[in-house]
């Protein structure tokens, strides 16, 4: 073996200008490539040759200007891993492609010599080096984008033991262990792993869909597929279910204790909220409203799912939440209504001087706000170049970060042109008042056709209006 792998030749080369950071310690000597920093040592745990063998070795560092690694003992093994290192003859060169380095993945091809002392010398080829992007649990646990706050493992545990996670919770989606091994998806409506995540990723995280190619794309799979312990895995069912009829006669207690083992992940303990989820108990929310949104929320113009009602909550489907605990949950919900914060009715807005000029076509223009959540209305007015008046406004100071956003054709993220006019409304309960709203001083009428009540944090209306 050694005689034939001495062949090899000499790779690592320039990788520590990257900053490799030490991993061992952290995974097996089988879970990937790992450099010590401490010791300088390189591990590559499986060495895969053109006849199929493959070897175990621990590189020591031989110098650091140029960096060279050496080594002279190889450890056969009969194990296969998509990050082992194939080694190529042809060209003297190993092909490793993946080395853990802190939070983020490299690929590199090394070229193989002899000289340094020991039988197989390595040295980097620095210019293959790639950014393979961040580490896939990381993924896994990170929002893809600022518009929302929603991550994999909001909705996802990796694996369940009798309907729950580690964490003692149970969250409306399915585990994912062994979830890239299913034959099809959402219901048969795909074969590819990607495009059902990607229904995720567009339809709930509020983000663009990943390709083949992304970075984030290649490390959450690789990191998915390390966690797998089977060939093949049961097809998932998801059963999108109307709430029953009659919504009356839950538990609360009961409804209060499935509450902080569900609906906990998002929404908090008691349904106090998070940077996920509003607070939503205490606001003598209907039994009937509360329900038809646990069953139905999503999209309404969802590609993937139909019955959808709308916002961003993931739905629970019966096979994730039963009707009677539905039913508890509800009643939990629903119970009591708290005092909030009331803004006067009297604001004195209206009639006094803005300093703006009076140039605009669109002076004049007005914006009906559509009731979508939290019981939104009110009537937006243009009144000069950089002034918006919110009339007869309603509110009932929930969700998470909301504000009013001005944007193009109904779209409000930041990333689409959408701009905030205001601070957040989050507590204050608006009945018929009077907003007096001021464009950032880099914005101009032109900016923008559409106005929102925009929760920032999960990226949903809660009332949308176009200026006309």
């Amino acid at each position: 073996m050694i005689e034939r792998f001495s062949s090899l030749g000499s790779w690592f080369g320039r990788v520590l200008l990257f900053g490799l950071v030490s991993l061992l310690g952290q995974q097996s000597a089988l879970a990937g490539n790992l450099y010590d920093t401490a010791s300088g040592d390189l591990v590559i745990p499986i060495i895969r040759l053109e006849d199929n063998t493959a070897y175990m070795a621990i590189f020591q560092r031989v110098s650091e200007e140029p960096p060279v690694w050496g080594a002279s003992e190889f450890t056969p093994v009969s194990v296969s891993s998509r990050t082992e290192g194939v080694y190529t003859e042809q060209t003297a060169s190993l092909w490793v492609p993946e080395i853990n380095v802190g939070d983020v993945l490299y690929s590199l091809n090394f070229n193989v010599t002899q000289g340094c002392g020991f039988d197989v010398c390595l040295q980097a080829d620095a210019e293959s080096v790639v950014n393979n992007g961040r580490y896939g649990a990381a993924v896994y646990t990170t929002p893809l984008s600022s518009g929302s706050t929603f991550s994999c493992s909001s909705c996802h545990a990796m694996t369940e033991e009798d309907g729950f996670a580690s964490d003692g919770f149970r969250r409306p989606g399915h585990p994912l262990k062994n979830a890239n091994l299913r034959t099809s998806y959402k219901n048969g409506q795909f074969t590819e792993f990607l495009d059902a995540v990607n229904t995720c990723v567009t339809e709930w995280m509020n983000s663009t869909a990943l390709e083949e190619t992304d970075t984030d794309w290649i490390n959450l799979l690789n990191w998915l597929q390390d966690q797998n312990d089977s060939d093949s895995a049961e097809l998932v069912e998801v059963d999108i279910v109307e709430p029953p009829v009659n919504v009356v006669g839950g538990d609360v207690e009961n409804g209060r204790d499935l509450f902080n083992t569900r609906c906990i992940v998002c929404h908090g303990f008691d349904g106090e909220g998070t940077q996920l989820a509003p607070k939503i108990t205490g606001f003598d929310l209907s039994l009937e409203y509360i329900a038809q949104r646990t069953r139905t929320s999503g999209l309404t113009d969802s590609s993937t799912y139909s019955g959808l009602t709308g916002g961003v909550m993931p739905f629970w489907g019966s096979n994730r939440l039963s009707d009677p605990e539905l039913l508890d949950i509800v009643a939990f919900v629903s119970t009591g209504a708290e005092s909030g914060v009331m803004m006067a009715n009297d604001d004195p807005l209206v009639n006094t001087e803005t300093g703006c000029t009076s140039t605009s076509s669109k002076i004049g223009q007005t914006a009906a706000l559509s009731t979508l959540f939290h019981a939104v209305s009110g009537t937006a007015t243009i009144i000069d170049d950089c002034t918006i008046d919110l009339t007869d406004f309603r509110f009932d100071g929930g969700g998470i970060d909301v504000r009013i956003y001005v944007g193009n054709d109904g779209r409000f993220f930041e990333r689409e042109g959408g701009f905030a006019i205001s601070g957040d409304l989050v507590g204050i309960s608006y009945f018929n008042n009077t907003l007096r709203l001021t464009l950032p001083p880099d914005r101009t009428l032109d900016d923008f056709n559409s106005i929102s009540v925009w929760c920032v944090a999960v990226g949903v209306s809660f009332g949308t209006g176009f200026f006309n």
